[in-house]
């Protein structure tokens, strides 16, 4: 999220959830984490110099160069990879049964997705990739 996002929820926002400067968030988050990739990017965040991008000196888009005159990238954008954290979500038991309420009983109403038509078709339905089916269904636990 660009801070510019960020400023704008805490704008909205703020009262209701007391949210910190994004800098204290980062900081935190980055604590926390213990997992973090930083990428180079364009000063006016068109683009990542990352893969068709990373054997170029200056943003495709709006010309800026890569670096400056010190060699040092004008900008870099901290990522956090989402995967661990689900992992580490589904570790804990009280967060495994949030995140699989999908699978429990349900009566005639419907509430969301996981009551529709097409989400319960797909449940029964073989996953198919480039005509060869295979041996799991739609959202299963492989």
């Amino acid at each position: 999220m660009s801070t510019s996002t960020y400023n704008l929820l805490k704008k909205h926002f703020m009262p209701e959830l007391s949210m910190s400067s994004i800098f204290i968030l980062q900081a935190r988050i980055l604590k926390l984490s213990h997992v973090t990739v930083s990428y180079d990017c364009c000063l006016n965040t068109c683009c990542c110099f990352t893969g068709t991008y990373a054997g170029l000196d200056s943003c495709p888009f709006c010309k800026h160069a890569w670096y400056n005159s010190e060699g040092h990238s004008y900008k870099k954008y901290k990522y956090l990879p989402i995967e661990p954290h689900i992992k580490s979500l589904y570790l804990t038991d009280h967060y495994a049964k949030v995140l699989r309420y999908c699978t429990l009983p349900r009566d005639s109403e419907i509430e969301d997705v996981f009551d529709g038509i097409h989400y319960r078709m797909l449940c029964q339905t073989q996953v198919m990739i480039d005509g060869a089916e295979l041996d799991h269904h739609f959202f299963s636990d492989i």
